[in-house]
């Protein structure tokens, strides 16, 4: 009968073991996931910002091409009224 319950005992004690070595190793994962998620979100807001920049940047060029040619078509309407001013 002893022998019985240090048997149990024992086998209570090894899976109590390997629960606690489970546990520690998921634990280990757990940190390793967030250090990769947090490596990702670093890296993804480092894209946002790059993105952002390079619209930002494509946008003050298209305002100033944009604004450049109406500057260049109001300056051929201006030169045209003024021909026709001379004309007449």
């Amino acid at each position: 009968m002893v022998e019985v319950l240090f048997l149990l005992l024992g086998a209570t004690l090894a899976f109590v073991y390997l629960q606690h070595e489970q546990k520690k190793d998921l634990e280990k994962r757990v940190k390793t996931l967030e250090s990769d998620y947090l490596s990702l979100c670093d890296g993804l807001r480092e894209v946002e910002r790059s993105v952002f920049d390079s619209l930002t940047s494509q946008v003050h060029t298209l305002k100033a091409d944009m604004w450049q040619h109406l500057h260049a078509h109001d300056c051929e309407v201006r030169d045209k009224k003024i021909k026709d001013i001379l004309k007449d």
